[in-house]
């Protein structure tokens, strides 16, 4: 009675003092919580796409399928026999187990090819998951583009508005032609239908970005620099845009080891008890299967056909990749040379260029016509650099997206 009274008391004062232990701590009255940085915003919208919502879904049902493959392929039997002869015959009881034994584990090649089967299910989501992410964030630079080439066109606008209110007092007093005003008027009248053309062009990316369920309107998303790699990419099949085709090569050998093992007899093993009238026994038994009219030799045939397909097609596959590769690497590098050439011939001109263009209109050194030819010279200059800017970057988003590694390269961004 003291040794259980002791068991007891020492059980009570252990569950009293854990939870006092494992109590956690306030949290702290200024605590700040850090800001998340653009790309896990960009992730986190990417992650609420309604499309990646039922893969998501989809990819729960494969490992469903896993745990259903790793189950026991056969359960043991209960067999019971009762015999009466009739008459004064004493009745005969049997009673006797059955357990058929895999024998060639088949329940571990089976759990074998559900695993590559949701490894290839896991690497097409990650594959579908690039493909979304290159949509979202090409229109973001479309929209991007689109909203500079707007605020140009609405500095513009302002400049010549304040220019032809000027200019219509200098009119009115005799120190301008009324030419020269007209040309200005007109001017702004093509930096209105201009700016409209700006505008519709940002609504319309950005409402393909809310039809894909995003706001990356919203976010300070950066852009400007990304780097790649200078040597060719190693066509391998590790490589993540070849991962669903390379395990589709993996599950057909994962099939063809489970056709070869289901050809192989899986044993019975059988043991049961008999009592009729003072006499009882024991029964020992073992059966296998006789594979005499069905050897399974066009279900191996199948496999093997499945197998040689599923390798003509990585190879296929992987051909087409690399030209795919080859083609985008050249784009982006010509991009990135035209785009450093432009930024080294116009960003320095661009920069002095408007308030020396206005000096010398003012001063009468630059007539009208020619002061409005150089604006639009100036805006043309602008827009089409931003057009480099933004195939260049979409060319990096791409090459990024065919090699599978567009997340991992949005995940090491600050």
């Amino acid at each position: 009675m003291k040794t259980r009274f002791k068991a007891v008391a020492w059980a009570l004062s252990v569950g009293l003092t854990l939870p006092v232990a494992a109590a956690p701590l306030p949290p702290e009255p200024n605590a700040v919580e850090p800001v998340p940085s653009w790309p896990q915003l960009v992730l986190a919208q990417l992650q609420q796409l309604p499309q990646l919502q039922s893969a998501a879904a989809a990819l729960q049902q494969q490992q469903f399928a896993v745990n259903r493959a790793s189950q026991a392929l056969y359960n043991p039997e209960l067999a019971a026999e009762v015999e009466n002869m009739g008459g004064d015959g004493a009745a005969e009881y049997q009673l006797g187990i059955s357990q058929t034994i895999d024998w060639a584990d088949k329940r571990g090649l089976q759990t074998r090819l559900a695993q590559l089967q949701a490894q290839q299910a896991q690497a097409s989501h990650q594959l579908q998951r690039n493909q979304l992410l290159l949509q979202l964030l090409n229109h973001y630079s479309q929209w991007a583009l689109a909203q500079q080439q707007d605020n140009w066109h609405a500095q513009q606008q302002q400049q010549f508005a304040l220019l032809v209110q000027q200019t219509r007092q200098k009119v009115q007093v005799g120190d301008v032609a009324p030419l020269d005003l007209q040309l200005l008027q007109l001017e702004q009248a093509r930096l209105l239908a201009q700016r409209s053309h700006s505008q519709q062009a940002l609504l319309q990316q950005q409402g393909q970005l809310q039809a894909l369920g995003s706001s990356l309107w919203q976010l300070p998303i950066q852009l400007d620099e990304i780097s790649l790699p200078s040597g060719p990419t190693a066509i391998s099949p590790r490589l993540p845009a070849l991962q669903p085709a390379y395990k589709a090569v993996q599950i057909a050998r994962a099939e063809m080891a489970l056709t070869q093992g289901q050809q192989q007899w899986d044993p019975t093993v059988s043991i049961g008890v008999k009592h009729s009238g003072n006499e009882q026994s024991l029964n020992l038994g073992i059966s296998v299967p006789l594979a005499l009219r069905n050897r399974g030799q066009a279900e191996l045939q199948q496999a093997q056909q499945q197998l040689l397909l599923a390798e003509l097609q990585l190879s296929e596959h992987q051909q087409r990749l690399s030209i795919e590769l080859e083609s985008l690497t050249a784009q982006w590098q010509l991009l990135s040379s035209n785009y450093g050439q432009w930024q080294q011939l116009a960003l320095q001109p661009l920069a002095s260029s408007q308030a020396l263009l206005q000096k010398q209109w003012r001063s009468g050194e630059l007539t009208t016509p020619n002061f409005v030819q150089a604006q639009q010279q100036l805006l043309a200059t602008h827009s089409a650099g931003a057009q480099l800017q933004t195939q260049r970057q979409q060319a990096a988003l791409a090459l990024l997206a065919a090699r599978g590694e567009l997340e991992t390269w949005l995940q090491h961004r600050r």
